[in-house]
């Protein structure tokens, strides 16, 4: 049986499994709640008009990897990690440059591909307090489109991109902070998560 973690965020996490031979390989996967801090372009524009204009807005985060241990006695395991940040919102514009359309959805889609190395202090791997960091390729997509009031999207949409590196790090809280290279900028991600390992 494949051994379980699982932890809630802001909350002392412990790991609940059924002791077993060491697996050959191990799935992780985890969702939470995002907290943005933007320096590059892309995220200034996108947060300011988050709190220029009327708006819905929801942060959240993402990961799925697959690890190996690095060997059959060992609490280390290295593997390929994706994560991804979408910081989204609907808004309402009457005036200024975004103005001619009721409304506006926009998203900033925010992603890294890592290499990831994480070690847990119990027996073995998925037992007890564990850490784990990460570094990879970025990449940072802002889009828009138009809508009607009906929300059905069929207006013109705007697109753009920039890529760069990515690093992270994370623990027993599931408490991530990543960083996430944009242009010459790096925005930063503090994200509080539920994940699991299988």
């Amino acid at each position: 049986m494949k051994k379980i973690l699982s932890s809630l965020a802001l909350l002392a996490a412990t790991s609940t499994q059924a002791f077993a031979d060491q697996e050959d390989w191990y799935f992780d996967f985890g969702f939470g709640f995002s907290s943005p801090s933007y320096s590059s372009d892309l995220g200034k524009y996108f947060d300011n008009w988050a709190s220029d204009y009327d708006s819905n807005r929801s942060k959240s985060m993402i990961n799925l990897g697959f690890y190996w241990p690095v060997d059959d006695t060992s609490n280390i395991a290295t593997g390929i990690v994706m994560r991804g940040f979408t910081d989204s919102f609907e808004f309402k514009t009457t005036s200024g440059s975004l103005s001619g359309t009721e409304t506006r959805n926009a998203s900033l889609n925010q992603s890294m591909m890592a290499f990831s190395i994480m070690q847990f202090y119990g027996e073995e791997i998925g037992d007890g307090l564990f850490w784990k960091a990460e570094i990879g390729t970025a990449s940072s997509t802002l889009k828009i489109e138009d809508c009607e009031i009906s929300d059905n999207c069929d207006g013109e949409s705007y697109d753009d991109n920039e890529s760069g590196i990515g690093l992270s790090c994370s623990g027993q809280l599931n408490l991530t902070h990543a960083l996430i290279e944009s242009g010459s900028e790096f925005d930063s991600h503090t994200a509080f998560s539920i994940s699991g390992l299988w």
